[in-house]
């Protein structure tokens, strides 16, 4: 190891109140980076500053009866010399001492170097080339510095060794931009530049929090980058950050017509997207895949039946049937309404067509289709069947005793014309 000019340590412990003297200590002692604990001495620090557990310092060494203490002490997050200087010697210091600067103990310090009193006297070119070494994350370790934000897409945060980790899921390196920018009131190219080389779709939803979300925004090298992010990822925005770019006039529609939590979003708060509903339905009407999809999307949505029934998609039962989509893709409500659609529909099929249909769409075919099927001599998979038939009797047996009880008007139809001849021989055989 070579002689060291400076070196770098944490504060393990100084001052405090020494009941033998009666008086506070002015001393202490320093983890150094080499892994010694050195002596320090009020005496030894510049500018007068205090010093307190954990602050990071850079000292030189001195002998003093044959033992070491610090010198020239000086603290980064109070001097801006001393934080223009550790930042200086750091990339060298943290190949050779790695074990002592890879410590989360020590990164964790680190970052309260960028605090106010430092940033305000900063250049933006300085800021831009120091951010990135006082905040940076080991690639093995991503739960310290995991904003909150990423709770839910904890399972894509699991890494391999050769992938690159952004400084932006850590909400810190935000923190410090916007108390930055806050201070220089603007946002210069370099900052954007670094700003738009790290940003991804994860850090996005940082990006949009913020409360310096408007000076971001502003910029345009940096909405262009928004933009490109919600065109092409496969990220799934929360509703607040869909807002924010929406409101930014920067978020891209086209994106989401199939992304079945915001097409809710979207009808629960429809006069503010009523231009995505547009978008829709001129997909949609173009485009018999785009509507299979889009049916597929608002299956099973809180609202569903109030979506499907939307007069700007313009939207109807004979549009599933016509281009033969499955009727699962229609809200059960909507089928109960339509039997007499679905009915015909399915008569009118070829045998082969109709046969694919049942056995793929059985269970969203109602009962009372099903029984109506049966009447009309449609042969249903036995299998299948077999767990709606005590069901089917019931329906029988309520006919039979009051055929008002039914409340389906098909099979209300059909059971008439079944039990015409039935009724006809009851009333004769009753009046004789």
């Amino acid at each position: 190891m070579k002689d060291l000019i400076y070196v770098v340590g944490i504060v393990k412990w100084y001052g405090g109140y020494n009941n033998k003297t009666d008086r506070e200590n002015n001393f202490g002692f320093i983890e150094s980076m080499t892994g010694e604990d050195i002596f320090i001495h009020k005496n030894e620090i510049k500018s007068n500053y205090s010093l307190s557990k954990d602050n990071i310092v850079i000292f030189k060494v001195g002998i003093r009866d044959y033992k070491k203490f610090a010198k020239n002490v000086s603290i980064p997050s109070k001097d801006i010399d001393s934080f223009k200087l550790f930042f200086q010697i750091l990339p060298e210091y943290e190949l050779e001492f790695g074990d002592f600067f890879k410590r989360y103990t020590f990164n964790s310090f680190k970052k309260s170097l960028l605090n106010e009193h430092i940033l305000e006297k900063l250049t933006e070119d300085e800021f831009c080339e120091i951010l990135p070494k006082a905040i940076k994350r080991d690639k093995q370790d991503i739960s310290p510095y995991r904003s909150n934000d990423f709770e839910e897409f904890l399972p894509k945060a699991i890494i391999s060794d050769n992938q690159d980790i952004s400084p932006f899921y850590s909400d810190d390196f935000f923190k410090a931009i916007d108390t930055f920018i806050t201070i220089k009131n603007e946002i210069n190219k370099n900052l954007s530049s670094l700003i738009c080389s790290n940003l991804d779709d994860r850090s996005i939803t940082v990006l949009l929090n913020s409360s310096k979300r408007d000076t971001y925004l502003s910029n345009s090298e940096i909405k262009r980058k928004v933009l490109e992010i919600s065109c092409n990822s496969d990220f799934r925005f929360n509703n607040n950050a869909i807002f924010t770019l929406i409101k930014y006039g920067i978020f891209n529609y086209e994106t989401f017509i199939y992304d079945s939590s915001f097409i809710n979003y979207a009808f629960e708060h429809f006069d503010d997207n009523l231009k995505f509903f547009e978008i829709i339905n001129l997909n949609i009407k173009k485009d018999d895949i785009a509507m299979n999809k889009f049916l597929n999307a608002i299956r099973g949505t809180k609202n569903w039946v109030e979506i499907f029934y939307l007069p700007i998609l313009k939207l109807s039962i004979n549009d599933v049937l016509t281009k033969h989509f499955s009727i699962s893709l229609i809200p059960p409500l909507v089928i109960r309404d339509n039997e007499f659609n679905i009915f015909e529909y399915i008569l009118s099929l070829e045998d082969k067509l109709r046969e694919t249909l049942i056995d793929q769409d059985f269970d969203s075919i109602p009962v009372s289709i099903q029984l109506a099927l049966i009447l009309n001599n449609i042969e249903l998979p036995k299998d299948k069947l077999n767990k709606n038939k005590n069901e089917l009797r019931d329906i029988l047996g309520k006919y039979i005793r009051d055929s008002q009880s039914i409340s389906s008007e098909l099979l209300k139809r059909i059971l008439n014309i079944v039990f015409k001849d039935i009724n006809k021989y009851i009333r004769n055989l009753y009046f004789k």
